[in-house]
């Protein structure tokens, strides 16, 4: 959740910081690049014995597992080394964030300014020297 305080200066008074990774920036991952738990040491699911779709479509699945039923209640244990319930939602990151500096706050940037940094540790070193001004004219203020 993004929470907007009032601004207290002119829109020109503020810069905004961000650090970026779109999901152009990603693509889609197996359970065994991510580490994923369920992945690595198997899983279970229980569903009711009355459920004959959820049934027949984990029966289906071409996932191994082994099944034990009390009547009531039929429990699925999905061996290690198999994809999990959600496999799809997955993803790792392929291009580097993008780390960028805004005149302006989220109500525009009437300034233009915009600037990209290359690395890390040129975003860390703006914004500091950023906050040390603020701070000499908080003191000159």
């Amino acid at each position: 959740m993004i929470t907007r305080m009032r601004p207290v200066g002119p829109i020109q008074a503020y810069k905004t910081y961000q650090v970026s990774a779109p999901p152009s920036h990603w693509r889609q991952a197996t359970c065994a690049e991510v580490g994923c738990l369920d992945y690595l040491n198997g899983w279970q699911m229980a569903v009711g014995a009355s459920d004959a779709a959820v049934l027949h479509a984990v029966r289906t699945s071409g996932r191994r597992f082994t099944e034990v039923s009390n009547g009531i209640v039929i429990t699925f244990d999905f061996e290690a080394g198999g994809p999990c319930q959600k496999p799809s939602l997955h993803r790792v990151q392929v291009v580097p964030e993008i780390y960028i500096v805004r005149g302006g706050d989220w109500r525009g940037n009437p300034t233009g300014m915009r600037r990209q940094h290359r690395n890390p540790d040129e975003f860390v070193e703006d914004f500091g020297e950023h906050q040390i001004k603020i701070i000499d004219e908080l003191k000159r203020g």
